[in-house]
């Protein structure tokens, strides 16, 4: 699998953020759109770690430098906080009280570039922020973002050496 289908498979997950955008700007209510958010998020993020964790094992067999990974990381991550962004901002749009620290006159460009902002720093624990969760959905869906942040730099990036060396010792042994 190349970076570019990689890519493509994850501009369709964030068009599903997009298409609960659409729904709820057209008051398409008959189903809970901030569930359908909830729902989306997480099998996004499961795509997300099995798409990470399959990379990494194919990395591993074809002795893939380690700058290649760097590489494939940095578009997972960065595709990883867009999609973030997209969420929050569909919930914001849903429901406008789900996020404090958000001002009404904010146009929609401003407002996509204070939820991605958001979602780095998030994604990033950087800790501070001047847009603020503000009821059990927005709480959860951050909270889904901080676990895959935890999963994506502390378990794959920070010890994608041992991960390689694991997986070359194992296939040795299965091979000789």
């Amino acid at each position: 699998m190349k970076f570019r289908d990689l890519v493509i498979q994850n501009v369709l997950i964030i068009a599903f953020g997009l298409i609960i955008f659409y729904l709820d700007f057209i008051e398409f209510k008959d189903t809970n759109t901030k569930a359908m958010v909830l729902i989306f998020s997480l099998i996004k993020s499961g795509f997300f770690v099995w798409t990470g964790f399959r990379k990494i094992v194919f990395f591993s067999k074809m002795n893939i430098s380690y700058y290649n990974f760097l590489a494939f990381i940095g578009i997972s991550i960065s595709l990883i906080v867009v999609s973030f962004g997209v969420d929050y901002l569909c919930l914001y749009q849903i429901d406008s009280t789900s996020f404090a620290g958000i001002s009404e006159n904010l146009s929609w460009y401003e407002r996509c570039f204070k939820f991605y902002f958001f979602s780095v720093l998030v994604f990033s624990n950087v800790g501070i922020a001047t847009v603020v969760p503000n009821n059990i959905a927005s709480e959860f869906l951050m909270m889904i973002e901080a676990i895959l942040s935890f999963i994506t730099i502390i378990l794959v990036l920070s010890d994608f050496i041992s991960l390689k060396e694991s997986i070359s010792s194992r296939r040795k042994k299965i091979e000789g």
